[in-house]
């Protein structure tokens, strides 16, 4: 069995896998927004779109290297500092660490219900009152 043979294997399970993930959550006792939130990020585990193909090319003792890579696409999820438990019309450089820090809480306990995929922030990007966080994963 080829390594992509067993790559494609696993990709066929994320669907299972983010179903499975959306029923635990959803058992959690959770406010009904962080549930929501939860939700969202997972669900998009189980779209076709989650494999990312990338080219670099690297100058190497005066050679132009082409490599070729494949990664996972970073999930991304759009909120107000409201829906981040915070006190502001809009996310500033004042208040944008603790949107940080509550993806970060939420991502926490993704992962300590879930046993095959790993959420982590992968950084944010806010503009006009709102911000969204791209959150790396594996499995």
């Amino acid at each position: 069995m080829t390594l992509l043979t067993l790559f494609n294997n696993e990709l066929k399970k994320l669907p299972s896998i983010s179903e499975n993930l959306k029923n635990l959550i959803m058992m959690q006792g959770w406010s009904k927004e962080k549930a929501e939130q939860a939700i969202s990020i997972i669900q998009q585990i189980k779209n076709g779109d989650v494999i990312k193909n990338d080219n670099i090319k690297v100058i190497e003792k005066g050679l132009c290297i082409s490599y070729s890579y494949v990664r996972l696409s970073r999930l991304t999820i759009t909120l107000s500092p409201n829906e981040c438990g915070i006190d502001y019309a809009t996310f500033e450089p004042e208040n944008i660490l603790q949107g940080d820090k509550y993806i970060e809480d939420l991502l926490a306990d993704i992962n300590r219900i879930s046993a095959e995929v790993k959420f982590s922030l992968g950084g944010h990007d806010y503009d006009n009152g709102v911000c969204t966080f791209a959150i790396d994963w594996e499995f």
